[in-house]
């Protein structure tokens, strides 16, 4: 949120592995990883344990001078299994239209986010899932409009087809 820097993996071999990397600015806007390696700057991609990254300033104007970080990354699937025992869930009224959510976690402003993501999510999937129904329907409606039509169409054609027979059958009885 309010780092002075983003990682941005552009590469990596096997994406399900977390690593851990040591960093020490140098000046505002570089670094070194761990105690005496090469200098970068931030925008700069390197490798690091068979990947390749990149950190990005993400404030525009992150001054990280003899700061020194410990950037951990854990794969998406680790997290949530983590997280996932901490989760709490519960109907606040009968109909379960109201639900309470609360995850127990030792940085409150991490797990709120966590739970906004969450909710976000939720509704993003509820979004696409009331859409799928109406996709569904509409295209019900269109296939019964069409079978409809073809059967009204072929009951004006024997309506017709009977109407014609009945004049004829008139107009022959009065001809012989």
């Amino acid at each position: 949120e309010n780092l002075p820097f983003k990682l941005k993996i552009l590469h990596s071999a096997d994406s399900g592995i977390g690593f851990t990397i040591p960093i020490h600015g140098t000046g505002a806007k570089s670094f070194v990883i761990g105690e005496a390696g090469k200098e970068y700057q931030l925008g700069q991609q390197f490798e690091y344990q068979n990947k390749q990254l990149q950190f990005n300033d993400s404030l525009g104007y992150a001054n990280i001078t003899n700061n020194n970080y410990i950037i951990s990354y854990t794969p998406a699937a680790q997290l949530a299994s983590s997280y996932a025992g901490s989760l709490s869930i519960r109907a606040i009224d009968l109909q379960g239209s109201v639900l309470e959510i609360g995850l127990t976690c030792e940085n409150p402003r991490l797990g709120a986010n966590i739970v906004n993501r969450l909710m976000k999510e939720y509704i993003q999937m509820n979004i696409e899932d009331k859409r799928r129904v109406s996709d569904y329907t509409l295209q019900f409606i269109e296939d019964r409009l069409t079978f409809l039509s073809r059967e009204l169409g072929d009951v004006e054609t024997n309506i017709k087809d009977f109407k014609k027979w009945i004049s004829d059958s008139y107009y022959s009885s009065y001809t012989k």
